[in-house]
């Protein structure tokens, strides 16, 4: 649960092996260029996306009244990780191909990849809030604009800004969302912990108890909140 980034990357047309890697290779470069421009973390080195667990794709096979859902390992592919900042969950961008058919309980399926180059990947940013506003934009921006880094090589950019920052960037409707869900997550983290008793109360964890804001960001999370917030505890509780 939290503020998050969804973005796609992907090349509808057929193109070889050695042109998606001299792709990744130069989304790589540009990607390390912005890293050091805008002081990230850091990044890592590119590897074929068979040894990153995070590219595998997770998709709905076969007619939908069996609602069966595969796990695609990438068949081909290279991708890289970024190491936004502090709290901010990782970015992995590359191309990858995943296979046509997958095996179900019902049978071989068809999974509706095709023969083009595709990544889909996340990156939760919100939690870079327990380190200040400026920390939080930063990450947020850096993680758009290392997915925009695509579209100027030629590969389709689907962006899904949770914080509403894109498009537009539009920085205020970014705060307001950032506020509203720290504020719903400091509200249901305390009452869970409330609700908890004896040694279960340290079992509830959560980044948003280190913000250095959290107990008025959960007083105004149980005002705006409250009904939603019980609901989940006495549904736990149950």
């Amino acid at each position: 649960m939290g503020l998050t980034i969804h973005y796609t990357l992907r090349l509808r047309h057929t193109v070889s092996s050695a042109h998606a890697f001299a792709l990744v290779q130069t989304a790589h470069r540009r990607a390390t260029q912005l890293t050091r421009h805008r002081k990230l973390r850091g990044l890592t080195a590119i590897v074929p996306a068979a040894e990153e667990s995070w590219a595998v794709e997770h998709r709905r096979v076969g007619p939908k009244r069996q609602d069966q859902w595969a796990e695609l390992a990438p068949v081909a592919g290279w991708v890289f990780i970024v190491h936004v900042g502090r709290d901010c969950e990782p970015a992995m961008f590359g191309l990858c191909r995943y296979p046509a058919t997958a095996h179900t309980r019902y049978g071989t399926a068809r999974t509706g990849c095709g023969s083009g180059w595709l990544l889909k990947s996340f990156s939760k940013t919100q939690y870079a809030s327990v380190h200040g506003w400026e920390h939080f934009l930063k990450c947020h921006r850096a993680v758009i604009d290392l997915a925009l880094l695509w579209e100027k090589l030629g590969v389709e950019v689907t962006l899904s800004d949770e914080g509403d920052y894109w498009p537009g960037r539009n920085v205020r409707a970014l705060r307001r969302e950032l506020d509203e869900m720290n504020g719903v997550v400091a509200g249901l983290a305390g009452a869970l912990k409330d609700a908890a008793d004896g040694a279960a109360r340290s079992s509830v964890q959560s980044p948003i108890f280190a913000h250095p804001q959290f107990e008025r960001l959960e007083a105004e999370g149980v005002t705006q909140h409250a009904g939603k917030i019980g609901k989940v505890v006495a549904a736990l509780r149950r």
